[in-house]
């Protein structure tokens, strides 16, 4: 009989095995199956034990499936049974509700998540299990995480590793590098809160410490995702110097690693920051440098980022005090109306409508520059059209661009007639003493922003 015993153990085992080694290979069906006929085999038996062990595995298994309910009635039935072994399975509780937890997580239940993993942590903590209080850290840190409270994940990824288990045992299945890489994206996310809020230095507090993470842990992803986000903020808080140093590092590493993606950004980067640093011939370069790496990898997106870009910095030359001569002035302007008229197709071939009417307007803007005021016209009245379809406010902005381009050319006709050029005398010096890019200059450079 105890023979007899001996074999279905094994073979239970064995089943368990082959589960677990169909789960890491995500061979998931089969995976369940396995388990399945363990868990009739433990059953059968009545070995609590084992049969705690089969149900963890087999609630891993349907969480990773996104069968949830599932997972969640294997993860309770654990629980049952290990609350009824005498005395009670308190490291098998604890991972039955680490595992409700990080199903309710990837169900983006987070609230429930929270408070099954606080479950785990109690219970953690009493019993002194330093590796069930490991994992309730990370489950904590991730759900926080997700569900967008930085702060606090940043918290809970730090208590995980400063864990004295964690820093004892090299083999253990938590990866202190990993973690490391989870805090560090936790930071990002944290900055990138608080840049979308225009709080840019505080922004750049948490970029520059995810940069230290990063930087120490030798997590070249991370290093470069830190600084490109650092060029972004110092970049929209018009600190344009701090902004290239940061895209020029991140570009270079993007280069030795060989990561077209992470160049391209840094590229578009650098172009915007030496644009509005006036350094217009320097912005076409690196917009011209990402448009082909761009083209190359399909990415739509980011052709239409370096044409907008080139089309800005083909029209702002013609400003620089160097290129007086009217006739680079208008080879410039040729060159940003190509480029908005290229990326004008690709907004439509994406039936993209909010950027089909931003582009419009830039065309608009651009072609009074040139003096093609019919062709100004078309643009915004078709601009409009689009706005009108897509809502009040739309329409409201795109009107208060046109009511711009009416003034200014109201204000070119007056000063031609009164011959108050003095008024002027800035703008005029700037565009070689060209009265209409004078006016038209001072239009081009309001801020003019369709969201």
């Amino acid at each position: 009989m105890a023979r007899e015993f001996g074999c279905k153990v094994h073979l239970a085992r064995e089943c368990l095995e082959l589960g677990r080694t169909c789960a890491k290979n995500n061979q998931l069906q089969a995976a369940i199956g396995h388990c399945k006929d363990a868990f009739e085999v433990t059953k059968e038996q009545n070995d609590q034990k084992l049969m705690t062990e089969v149900l963890l595995v087999l609630g891993h298994t349907y969480g990773l499936n996104n069968e949830f309910q599932m997972a969640i009635e294997c993860y309770e039935k654990c629980l049952k049974i290990a609350n009824e072994i005498v005395p009670v399975d308190k490291k098998r509780e604890t991972m039955a509700y680490l595992g409700i937890g990080r199903v309710y997580t990837r169900n983006s239940q987070f609230k429930s998540a929270i408070e099954y993993f606080e479950k785990a942590l109690t219970i953690a903590k009493e019993w002194k299990d330093r590796e069930g209080e490991t994992y309730a850290y990370i489950g904590l840190a991730v759900a926080y995480e997700k569900d967008c409270h930085f702060p606090l994940a940043i918290e809970y990824f730090e208590r995980a590793i400063r864990n004295p288990k964690l820093q004892e045992e090299q083999q253990n299945e938590v990866d202190l590098h990993i973690l490391q890489q989870q805090e560090t994206r936790a930071l990002l996310r944290l900055g990138d809160s608080h840049r979308s809020n225009k709080q840019f230095e505080t922004a750049i507090k948490y970029f520059s410490k995810a940069l230290k993470i990063a930087t120490e842990q030798g997590d070249k992803h991370g290093v470069t995702q830190a600084l490109l986000r650092l060029g972004n903020s110092h970049h929209l808080n018009k600190q344009f110097e701090r902004a290239i140093e940061h895209f020029c590092k991140a570009f270079e590493i993007a280069n030795e690693q060989g990561d077209k993606s992470v160049g391209k950004e840094a590229l578009l980067g650098l172009g915007n920051s030496h644009h509005l640093n006036k350094q217009f011939e320097r912005a076409i370069e690196y917009f011209c440098k990402a448009f082909e790496i761009a083209k190359e990898q399909g990415d739509k997106q980011g052709e239409t980022a370096a044409l907008l870009g080139l089309g800005h910095s083909y029209s702002s030359t013609n400003f620089s005090a160097k290129l007086g001569d009217t006739q680079v002035l208008e080879s410039q302007l040729s060159k940003a109306i190509s480029c908005f008229k290229k990326r004008l197709e690709i907004a439509r071939e994406q039936q993209n409508t909010q950027q089909e009417t931003h582009i419009l307007l830039e065309l608009g803007r651009t072609c009074m520059l040139t003096n093609e005021n019919q062709s100004a016209c078309e643009h915004d009245n078709k601009a409009l059209e689009i706005a009108e379809e897509r809502g009040h406010e739309q329409e409201k902005l795109v009107r208060s661009k046109i009511d711009q381009i009416d003034k200014a050319l109201n204000i070119v006709e007056e000063l031609e007639e009164s011959n108050a050029k003095h008024a002027l005398e800035n703008a005029l010096t700037i565009t070689g003493g060209h009265l209409r890019f004078a006016i038209t200059f001072i239009v081009y450079t309001l801020p003019f922003i369709v969201t």
